[in-house]
């Protein structure tokens, strides 16, 4: 795992604050408050990077504050400068999953709503934001997965990841 830093420019808005990144266009992020604009860009980061390793795209050089200053003048407003970082795995492993083709074509509906252009991505983002919006216990999982293998109602299999949502 590698750590790579880049340089962000958080800038008040009407409704909070923004954040882009001079290095790396269309990575942005946003929040009501400074430190939620920040906290946002350090996930923003990671999933941008993540995008472009998996796309086969070679990550750029993080510039020097300086030079950054230098290339964009000051920004319309007021702004800071923050050094956002992210953790990012530069290697990938292909692996192979059996899914049920109406499940694969809900995905690609919803990817041709959101722009996710490939199921590998769609996996991937629907992982991780899984693993980090507080997903029920593994007790409530393994009842899940219980419950779903034994063929169990979509009402009863509802209120078993309802369940494990309030926890």
């Amino acid at each position: 795992m590698a750590t790579r830093t880049y340089i962000a420019i958080v800038e008040e808005a009407s409704e909070g604050y923004g954040v882009s990144f001079p290095d790396l266009p269309g990575c942005v992020s946003a929040g009501d408050t400074m430190e939620e604009a920040v906290a946002a860009a350090g996930e923003a980061l990671s999933l941008h990077l993540d995008g472009m390793i998996e796309d086969g795209e070679d990550l750029p050089d993080a510039r020097s504050l300086d030079q950054i200053d230098d290339d964009l003048g000051q920004p319309a407003g007021r702004f800071i400068y923050a050094s956002v970082s992210a953790d990012i795995d530069e290697s990938s492993e292909r692996v192979n999953v059996y899914l049920p083709k109406s499940l694969l074509d809900q995905i690609e509906r919803f990817g041709q709503r959101t722009g996710i252009d490939n199921r590998s991505t769609f996996l991937r983002l629907a992982s991780r934001y899984y693993i980090q919006s507080n997903p029920p216990g593994d007790a409530e999982v393994r009842a899940f997965v219980k419950e779903t293998r034994q063929g169990g109602s979509a009402r009863k299999v509802r209120r078993l990841i309802d369940k494990g949502s309030e926890a």
